[in-house]
This record gives C-alpha cells, structure tokens and sequence, in this order.
C-alpha cells in the first residue's frame, strides 16, 4: 500500500488455508459498501520449509512417498505442501463497465463459516462446510444446480478429502433425495498440480476455474486412480475431471465455485461467472443507523488491571502500573551484565485460566502460548457478560501480530543437528551422555521443552476459531494485522459484516505481550524505549515509549 500510495485500507488477515478466499471475500464487502473503488486481494506463502515440514509430520498430514500424494484418490495418504503468491484486482461489476475493463470473472456469491464445536479444533467438521455452501447460495442469484464445476479443496489427507465430499454430498445431492433431483457438479483440484499453497491454496484453485471459465475447459486433476466417492456415493468417481474436459453443456454464461477450508473449521465457499452483463446499481443502506454499532460486552486484562473494575479504578485515580522486569520472563537475562539495566514496563506477570472450561490438558508441559491463553480468558469473560448464546451466527475476530517468540521456538528445532555438525567439523568428540547434555542445555537455553500442540500456536487464526469452538459459534473467524491500526481494522470489517447481514455479532479481540525480549529489542531499533522514570503521554520531558502489555 506504501510502495504503490494506494489508500489507508490495508491489513494482513489469517484464516488459515482459507485465507486468500476470506481476503477476496473482505475486499468483496468493502467494494459493495463503498469504502473503496478498486480493491487488491491476495495470497502468500512462502514459510520456512522446515517448520512447515516439521508441524505437518507432527500432525501425520504427510504421506510417505510423493507419489502417494493424490487429491480425490482413495489411496491418497497425505499432502504436499509448496510455496507461491497471486493477486486479484477487483472492482464492483457496473464501475468495471463503465470503464470498458476486461472482465475475467464476476464473484456473485460468498459464504464464509465456521466448524464450531466439532471433535477437534484441527478436525474437518461437514456442518461447518455445509453453512458455507448455504450463505453462498443464499448470498446469490445463482441456484446450486446452475453450478457446472466445484473446485474443492480437497488437499490429499485421507480425513479431510472424505469430509469435503461427504459435505458436498450432504449438500447437493443428499440420499432422500430421487436420482434425478440431485446436483452433480464436475469437480477436481488444482493441488494435484500446486501441492497445497498453505495460505495460497485458494488462489491456485480461483485462478484455475476463473482461466477456465474463459477458456470454456477445465484442466485434468492429476493421478487420480481409485476415485474418491462420498459415503452415499452422492459425489461419484465420474464427476472428477481426470482428463482435460470441454466446459459442459457448452453454455456461455458458465458458472463455477471454489471452496477452502482452514485449520480451526475456517470455511469459505466463493461464487464465480463468466459472460456476466447484468450489473445494477446496488443500493446501500442509507439510514444512519444501520451503520451504528452497539457494544454490548466487554473486559480486559491490561499490565496490573485485572478486569474492567481495576482498570476504572487506575483511569479515574490516575495510577501507573510500570514496575521491574518479573522474573519469569526474560529467561537467562540475570546471567548477562551488559543487560543488568531492565526497562520498567506495565508487564503482564501471571492470570488465571480454567483449563476445564477450556477444555485444555492441564499439564505443565503441554500449554498453549501465554498470547493465546490470555485471549481465551478475556474474551470468554466478556462474551459471559453479553445475551450472547451458544451456536448464534457470530464472528470472532482476533487483532494481533505473529508472536516473535516463534523465532526462539523455530531456532530449538534443529539445534541438535547443528551442534552434532560442528562438533564434527571442529574435531571434538564427545560420548553420548556429554553430547545429549549439551545439546539440551543449548535448546534450553533458547526456550523450555517444547510440546507438539505448541505449532498449533502460532497459527494465527488458531486464537480465533478456538473461541468460535468453546461458544460454537459459526460466523467467520479471523485474525487481522495491521500494526498500531489492527483493532481499527477489526471494527471496520465488523461493522462491514453487520451492515453485510452476514452475521448477529461480532465477538472483537485484540492482544499484544508487548514485552517479549524480540519485541522490545526489534522496537528499540528505531524507537527509544524509555529506561528511567515512567512519564505521561505529551509530557514535554516524555523520552522514549513504554512496554504495555494485555
């Protein structure tokens, strides 16, 4: 947005695999309510390999061999994962007329979801992706049956493909139905060609049925040799294209759909056409207030202020909560002299959490990280305090950034083989106990033993859908970045929502442990901390800025 002088609107969203269909989704609403003209709306993953490789090992998503990768075929025994980036520019249909641009495609429908309570957090739940083929073809004029191809996500897990057909068949073509009834759209999957984009997956699948829809043929899924079918046989082995295939019925308004579904029950179904010329102006609301938003609960957690009462009660009688590094958080600071002078900060010490009413495992060694735990406390606080009710229609939207921890966490991974190599390469042997010792000492050093539900931590969309879990919640859940402007974000796009009528509310987080040693040490960089008295914001004697956390 700064490269190019575009406009003010500008934030990063994660909603896991389905995050390039949430982005075109968001930019979709901006667009029809006016907040912008012309909209970019796209996708990276570009991932350390390694932690990417390691986290799906962990969560036996690999197959153990590449040629038993295969999306939709029954002997598929996992995914592939693989890097890229594409980009759309959207505008709304009558404004693309007007100034005689070329129209590769027009998005007519969305639907966007979440799993809910289901059996697991990283489980694929169909109730979930069956809410989202709903509010698409609720959202548009184009009827189900209309629907020539669907591009699933179907990534190659045994799991995940058998969930997605079993939803689609739920769908479109359930057993009560008579045969003649039912819908039976072709469908296929770009990842036999890509592996799976991660974060990009979906623009590999859009780009692919929007080429499609203007070639008027769809492409071949790859190596599919025992076809998947769903457990009715409502999707059959002959609806997958396994061979390059003219578009059907050979019509020239075609019409295709792409879905994504992201760890957390992160579901998005999105609408396209081609030979689209039917645009009309589109009328957004003009009562005033509508476009009011009434907060209806609230709580936080901020440095010494423990909940909304204390933090009243530091506002109106003017208390300052800065005091000496706790110390639990910097670990080894106490063994380094030339940091023997640490910053005073409004720190975060401790909180309490239910692990029951969580549903976490209350063991020591297999805990979430303090970002999201602390997310889960006030937020559930604050939603007990509203007429808000279990499995409603409510999005849950997280403003954070990625918690720099990671790069501690990322840099324990693979010390061992570090270490191993250099004390080969230097010509000093160790036995195996000496070796053993030194390599726990130097992961040690760099953080504490690590669990495996840990990577599900840095998953940023993780913190939100783990609040759409506990309530059940099934509006869409998200995490939004955009620096100091990420909670302005979060209420734009929640007041999009409600005027959009996608949802009854919006449950609207925002955290930051601000004093993590990356953080302060990045921040320093460029902006004095302050390292002596704490002073008041305009204060002329004002020298540096202060670590808060909450």
């Amino acid at each position: 947005s700064q490269a190019l002088g575009l406009s003010v609107h500008s934030l990063a969203l994660d909603a896991a695999c389905a995050s390039s269909l949430y982005a075109v989704a968001m930019a979709c609403y901006y667009l029809h309510n006016k907040k912008s003209d012309l909209m970019l709306a796209g996708a990276v993953s570009a991932a350390d390999p390694f932690f990417v490789n390691m986290g799906f090992s962990i969560f036996q998503a690999f197959p153990e061999s590449p040629h038993s990768f295969s999306p939709l075929d029954k002997n598929s025994e996992g995914l592939l994962a693989s890097q890229g980036a594409g980009m759309f520019v959207l505008k709304r249909l009558s404004d693309a007329e007007r100034d005689s641009d070329k129209i590769y495609a027009v998005i007519s429908g969305i639907g966007l979801s979440n799993d809910g309570r289901g059996q697991f957090v990283l489980s694929p739940n169909s109730k979930g992706q069956v809410l989202a083929y709903q509010r698409a073809y609720e959202s548009s004029k184009v009827p189900p049956e209309k629907i020539d191809y669907i591009e699933c996500h179907a990534t190659g897990t045994p799991l995940g493909d058998k969930v997605e057909l079993d939803s689609m068949e739920h769908y479109f073509a359930p057993s009560e139905l008579p045969e003649e009834k039912k819908i039976k759209p072709l469908i296929g999957s770009a990842k036999s060609n890509l592996g799976h984009l991660l974060t990009a997956a979906g623009m590999g699948g859009m780009t692919k049925v929007i080429l499609s829809l203007q070639h008027g043929e769809i492409p071949a899924t790859r190596n599919v040799k025992t076809a998947m079918t769903s457990k009715n046989k409502g999707v059959s082995a002959d609806q997958i294209v396994n061979k390059s295939t003219p578009w059907p019925h050979n019509r020239p308004d075609r019409r295709a759909a792409v879905s994504a579904f992201g760890f957390g029950g992160t579901n998005a179904h999105l609408i396209f056409e081609s030979g689209v010329k039917r645009s009309k102006h589109v009328d957004i609301p003009k009562n005033k207030n509508s476009q009011i938003m009434a907060i209806v609960g609230m709580e936080a957690i901020f440095g010494g202020c423990n909940g909304l009462h204390e933090f009243y009660q530091t506002i109106y009688d003017n208390k300052q909560h800065f005091r000496s590094l706790p110390p639990e958080r910097w670990k080894g600071f106490e063994l380094h002299p030339e940091l023997s002078n640490p910053p005073k900060g409004a720190w975060l010490q401790s909180f309490e959490i239910d692990f029951l009413r969580f549903k976490l495992q209350p063991n020591l060694k297999e805990h979430l990280i303090p970002q999201q735990l602390l997310t889960l406390e006030v937020t559930d606080r604050a939603i007990k305090k509203t007429k808000l009710r279990e499995s409603q229609n409510v999005a849950v939207l997280g403003a954070m950034e990625t918690e720099l921890e990671i790069h501690r966490f990322r840099g324990r991974v693979n010390l061992s083989t570090q270490i191993e190599d250099s004390l080969m390469e230097t010509g000093i042997h160790l036995n195996e106990d000496e070796r053993a010792n030194l390599i726990n000492l130097a992961k040690n050093s760099l953080l504490e033993d690590v669990p495996t539900n840990r990577f599900t931590s840095f998953i940023g969309n993780i913190m939100a859908t783990r609040i759409s879990s506990l309530w059940d919640f099934s509006g869409p859940a998200m995490t939004i970045s955009a620096e100091e402007n990420s909670v302005l974000r979060a209420i734009e796009i929640s007041q999009i929502l409600l005027l959009e009528d996608n949802v009854d509310a919006v449950v609207l987080t925002a955290v930051d442990l601000a004093g993590s040693p990356e953080q302060v040490m990045l921040r320093q960089r460029n902006f004095p901390l302050n390292y002596g008295d704490a002073t008041l914001s305009f204060d002329k004697n004002a020298h540096g800025w202060l670590i808060g956390e909450g």
